[in-house]
């Protein structure tokens, strides 16, 4: 049984693109093989193109999730951030506090 060590489900409730949480999971499948997760071995289980590629990691970035870097270093480790330092989001600032009946 495999188990998902890194990867936090939040992921799901944040709104970002396809490619850009597609990303966060092969990063995360990485980690959890206890495999550095370098742009060589990303773009080794990438099944999008460079551009994608590109897209989702300046999405990850700008959400916080993903820490800013050189991109074209191909040995250069990819770091990303644990749920709780992601920058916030509002509807998540609504689903974090508890309160029901909250209109958007």
């Amino acid at each position: 049984m495999h188990t998902h060590l890194h990867m936090d489900r939040t992921i799901f409730l944040r709104n970002i693109s396809t490619v850009a949480t597609s990303l966060y999971i092969v990063i995360c499948r990485l980690l959890d093989d206890d495999v550095s997760p370098t742009p060589a071995r990303i773009r080794g289980l990438w099944n999008g193109t460079q551009a994608d590629l590109a897209v989702a990691a300046d999405e990850l970035v700008k959400e916080g999730i993903l820490a800013p870097m050189d991109f074209s270093q191909v040995d250069k480790r990819w770091w990303v951030f644990p749920s709780t330092h992601w920058f916030p989001r509002p509807f998540q600032e609504v689903l974090n506090s508890g309160k029901k009946g909250t209109s958007f």
